[in-house]
């Protein structure tokens, strides 16, 4: 996910760090700029889709949803990396319409920065930073980037 200056941008990037130690939720960023639409930008409410697979994904979100009234996030339950989700992520990303989030496995990371499905969050996520070890949050770096 690319952040605006939003102040939604920094709650959806902890909420994104939240999930680290599981797997790693990433934002997509298929060759174009996500730092916003026009809900975001206006003040207006964000919409955010989520594309995963694991168990309690759901209840989070609607947890989130509820004490986030100004972000919105959907959640898509996928199939999980290996038995499809990777391809209809990395298919989506190559045409321009993949989710602001999606669930990616820490071994998998590195092939989705090579297609450049990923975005740079460094900015949003870094204050999250002291919550976690060394090695979760060395998981989810690559090239001094989160």
């Amino acid at each position: 996910m690319k952040a605006s200056s939003h102040p939604s941008a920094t709650a959806l990037a902890v909420l994104t760090a939240a999930v680290l130690t599981a797997t790693v939720v990433t934002g997509c960023s298929p060759g174009g700029d996500h730092t916003g639409d026009a809900a975001g930008t206006s003040g207006g409410v964000v919409k955010r889709d989520f594309w995963g697979w694991a168990p309690g994904y759901d209840q989070s979100v609607a947890l989130f949803n509820r004490t986030h009234p100004n972000i919105q996030v959907a959640f898509d339950m996928t199939a999980s990396g290996s038995k499809g989700g990777y391809t209809k992520t990395l298919t989506a990303a190559k045409a321009g319409n993949a989710p602001r989030l999606t669930q990616v496995g820490y071994e998998t990371l590195p092939s989705f920065d090579a297609a450049g499905a990923l975005s740079d969050v460094t900015k949003y996520a870094s204050a999250a930073r002291p919550q976690f070890a060394d090695w979760t949050w060395k998981q989810v770096t690559i090239g001094g980037r989160t």
